[in-house]
């Protein structure tokens, strides 16, 4: 890929490390693996939607993506900065949201994720400024 063309889907998904074509995992509900059988996005990881309703979201989103490997659009700004403040941790937040949470179903799942999130991140530069 040049710097002065825009990237295809292919190129844009090598560059994070995934080789298509995508495909759905006959061992796991909902897991779309590259073509070398690493993980890539699991549909439905809380587990609220029936196992083939999920395997057939994994099968169309991989299907779109391997009919468009020639596809080119521009890619989102991001600078070194940008990935500085994760650098020291994990690449994503993952929480592991209690049974009691998960039995009162979705909203509350996504009301506690939100909250967790919160928590971990602190009060937004823009609400000290209001605060303040």
């Amino acid at each position: 890929m040049s710097l002065n063309t825009q990237p295809t889907l292919n190129d844009a998904f090598l560059l994070q490390g995934v080789k298509l074509p995508l495909h759905v995992s006959k061992e796991e509900c909902g897991v779309i693996l590259d073509a070398d059988g690493r993980d890539v996005l699991t549909v439905d990881s809380n587990g609220f939607q029936p196992d083939d309703q999920v395997n057939a979201i994994a099968a169309l989103i991989a299907a779109c993506i391997n009919q468009s490997p020639g596809v080119t659009f521009n890619l989102p700004p991001v600078s070194e900065t940008d990935c500085e403040t994760i650098s020291d941790g994990p690449t994503y937040l993952d929480f592991i949201t209690p049974d009691a949470i998960f039995e009162k179903g979705p909203a509350a799942v996504r009301e506690w994720q939100q909250a967790k999130l919160a928590e971990v991140l602190g009060p937004s530069p823009q609400a000290e400024t209001a605060d303040g």
